[in-house]
């Protein structure tokens, strides 16, 4: 484990724009200042504002290109979701919340393979079969089962055309993902799951 380090001027760089652009100085589609610029308005040195604005944009927050400035992005949802903590790794949840979330997921996936009947596409529905199909061929292989089980149902959700399902349905399942070993040890769970999927595939198509 690396020791804590002091915070460096590029961290408050990078925070202070984001700061700033939470605030709404700075929105979607606007152009910062140039670097020189900024750094005579923060008070620090070129070098720690490029650093700075480059963690931004690794961090999807901002456009910047040669000759063209830096611009704010118009993040999407699954950027906003993407750039979250990990939750499966730091998650520890007590049985009523497992329930609770297990509600949420059917409340959710319900409305999504609703919406997928009618919106889905022919590669929705080729993506939803190979992944039944794999399911079927990793019944003796839990691990890569669950892993399936998964990506069947943000399939389900992307095949709704609904972005704010896709990526609910993706946390949710992600936040049960630690909690599942004891499906893994239920052949008869995996078992049936599977035809349930193969269910919901042929009903949507």
């Amino acid at each position: 484990m690396e020791p804590i380090r002091k915070e460096s001027l590029a961290d408050a760089v990078s925070d202070r724009v984001l700061a700033l652009i939470r605030e709404g100085k700075y929105r979607a589609g606007d152009r910062l200042p140039t670097e020189r610029e900024l750094a005579g308005q923060l008070g620090v040195g070129r070098t720690s504002v490029r650093e700075g604005l480059r963690y931004l944009e690794k961090l999807g927050v901002l456009d910047i290109h040669q000759g063209r400035g830096m611009m704010v992005r118009s993040l999407s949802l699954e950027d906003v979701f993407l750039n979250s903590l990990p939750v499966s790794a730091i998650v520890e949840l007590p049985e009523k919340q497992i329930r609770d979330i297990m509600h949420a997921r059917r409340v959710l996936e319900l409305e999504s393979a609703r919406l997928a009947a009618s919106e889905r596409t022919a590669e929705d529905l080729a993506r939803m079969a190979d992944l039944v199909e794999a399911q079927k061929r990793n019944l003796e292989r839990p691990e890569e089962w669950l892993a399936l089980d998964g990506l069947f149902h943000v399939a389900v959700a992307r095949a709704s055309d609904n972005e704010a399902l896709v990526q609910l349905i993706r946390l949710l399942w992600d936040m049960l993902f630690k909690h599942s070993e004891a499906i893994l040890r239920n052949e008869i769970i995996v078992t049936s799951s599977t035809s349930y999927h193969e269910q919901i595939y042929h009903a949507i198509e």
